[in-house]
């Protein structure tokens, strides 16, 4: 199963939203976090590389240079990846 979590300067809150949804209870290797952050100008890059290391496999990071075009296109960018790597 694929998380997507939308972002942009969540930086607040994103570590416990990853730190619970890393908690839950699903077969290793069937879970992924995907955190699609829509040019965050705040330390939300360098807290998903924290949680990234920590959680290694589980949580990944996908970064769009160009923001600020709403959460729909944020999610899709998020999807369009998931579907490329094929998992």
């Amino acid at each position: 199963m694929a998380l997507i979590i939308p972002a942009w300067n969540e930086g607040l809150v994103l570590a416990r939203t990853i730190d619970r949804l890393a908690a839950l209870e699903y077969p290793p290797g069937k879970l992924r976090i995907y955190v699609v952050d829509d040019a965050s100008t705040d330390d939300t890059p360098e807290i998903l590389a924290a949680k990234g290391r920590e959680y290694p496999g589980l949580v990944h990071h996908l970064r769009r240079e160009k923001g600020g075009e709403g959460k729909a296109h944020t999610i899709n960018h998020g999807l369009r990846q998931i579907v490329a790597e094929g998992w």
